[in-house]
């Protein structure tokens, strides 16, 4: 189930807006993928702390997700949206048959000249 936040941001706003929440709140990089998963995702399932002291605890990944949600909610990124579709193709439309030379074959010269 996609959050109702970012359902119109393309893939690279949301990298981005990651990018950027993971700078400010001191995660590495490394994060990006799991920040960006946890983003595009529900809430029920993950906001939890263990006590477990993992490093980093999940309220500092909360903090990253809850950034990069405010920022694509402003607007960060809208430079990084994904084009529109290109207009569907029109198939052509079949030419014509040729009608038929009513000449006599004998007289056509087949784009030949002779001068």
């Amino acid at each position: 189930m996609l959050h109702p936040d970012h359902r119109d941001h393309s893939q690279a706003q949301v990298d981005a807006a990651v990018r950027r929440a993971l700078q400010e709140v001191g995660l590495s990089p490394t994060y990006l993928v799991t920040v960006r998963a946890l983003v595009r995702g529900g809430d029920e399932s993950w906001r939890r702390c263990c006590g477990g002291h993992c490093e980093p605890c999940i309220y500092t990944v909360e903090a990253a997700v809850d950034a990069a949600r405010a920022l694509l909610r402003d607007g960060f990124g809208a430079e990084l949206r994904d084009p529109p579709p290109p207009p569907p193709r029109r198939r052509p439309r079949p030419s014509p048959a040729p009608e038929d030379d009513e000449r006599d074959p004998a007289d056509r010269n087949w784009g030949l000249d002779y001068a």
